[in-house]
């Protein structure tokens, strides 16, 4: 008994000396990669075919597009909470007098308008900000023309 005990001990142990040292080459090993070598700066991988059948300008600022996705994104929350006062203000009409729907309405046109007001502040801030990011420090001027916004 003790003998077949220590043959399957010595088994196992040859099989995970084995298996770590598999483990370990594999992962110590460089592998080659059977790519072909590219230049990164004359190559763009497809990315200017793509960028011109989805209508996208691609020699357009990173500011310039970061200040669009904000803008659309605050116009799309200000579309939403206009629908919420809209919804309070329907809400408020058909209460027909009763407390409970009133105070709901007036809670929902009170979270709406004030974060109607945050949206209106975080455009502000926004537009202030992107124009000072795109203004050339020596001459105060606009890098970006008003043109390429739209």
């Amino acid at each position: 008994m003790l003998k077949t005990l220590s043959k399957k001990i010595k088994i196992l142990s040859l099989l995970s000396v084995f298996l770590l040292v598999f483990l370990f080459a594999n992962i110590l090993l460089p592998a080659p990669a059977l790519a072909q070598q590219v230049d990164p700066r004359t190559t763009y991988y497809g990315l200017d075919p793509t960028a011109e059948a989805a209508t996208i300008d691609h020699n357009k600022s990173i500011q310039l597009a970061i200040g669009k996705i904000i803008r659309t994104v605050l116009q799309f929350i200000g579309v939403l909470l206009l629908v919420l006062i809209i919804i309070g203000g329907v809400l408020w009409m058909t209460a027909a007098g009763e407390e409970d729907k009133i105070k709901k309405a007036k809670g929902i046109l009170t979270s709406a308008i004030i974060g109607l007001f945050i949206v209106i502040s975080a455009y502000t801030i926004t537009y202030f900000v992107m124009n000072e990011l795109t203004k050339d420090p020596a001459s105060g001027q606009n890098v970006i023309d008003e043109d390429e916004e739209d």
